[in-house]
C-alpha cells in the first residue's frame, strides 16, 4: 500500500495519494451535517463519521518516511514527527509485529545512544522495495 520514490535526496516512503480523497468525503459529510435543511435523524454521527474521515484523509495524504544520506525522518499529520540522524544510530534491525487484525507487520527499527527508536514500516512496499530501504539504512549508519 505504500509507494517508494527516489528523490534527489534520497527515498521517501508515503501512502498513495489518492488517499486522501477520504478528507474529502469527510469534508463534504461534515458539510451535509452542517446544512440545516439536510434530512438527517442521527446529526452527530455524521458529524464524529465525517470528523474521522477528514483526520484520517489528511493523515493518509501528509505520511512520509524520508530518507536522507544524513537522516530519517517520520512526519504524520497529528501523530508522528520523529527524526533521527544516521551518525546516531547504533543498531538496526527488521521486526515483526502481530497488531491486531491484517497479520503481521514489518517495521525496520533503527536504535540510537539514547535508546531513541525510529521505526520505519516496511510491510506496505513489495519485496524488491522493502530490499532497498533496508540496504539503504544499513549503508548510513556508523560501523
Amino acid at each position: 500500500m505504500f509507494n517508494l520514490a527516489e528523490t534527489s535526496d534520497g527515498l521517501v516512503v508515503s501512502y498513495p495519494l489518492w488517499l486522501g480523497v477520504l478528507s474529502i468525503a469527510g469534508i463534504a459529510l461534515l458539510a451535509y451535517a452542517a446544512c440545516p435543511k439536510a434530512v438527517v435523524t442521527r446529526r452527530w454521527a455524521i458529524l464524529v463519521v465525517g470528523a474521522m474521515l477528514t483526520w484520517t484523509g489528511i493523515y493518509f495524504a501528509t505520511f512520509r518516511v524520508t530518507l536522507t544520506p544524513e537522516f530519517g525522518r517520520i512526519y504524520g499529520f497529528l501523530a508522528d514527527n520523529e527524526r533521527m540522524d544516521w551518525a546516531q544510530a547504533r543498531t538496526a534491525s527488521v521486526v515483526t509485529k502481530n497488531q491486531g487484525k491484517g497479520g503481521p507487520k514489518q517495521f525496520m527499527v533503527v536504535i540510537d545512544g539514547s535508546q531513541r527508536e525510529l521505526e520505519i514500516p516496511l510491510s506496505g512496499l513489495n519485496d524488491a522495495e522493502r530490499q532497498r530501504v533496508i540496504t539503504y539504512i544499513y549503508a548510513r549508519m556508523p560501523r
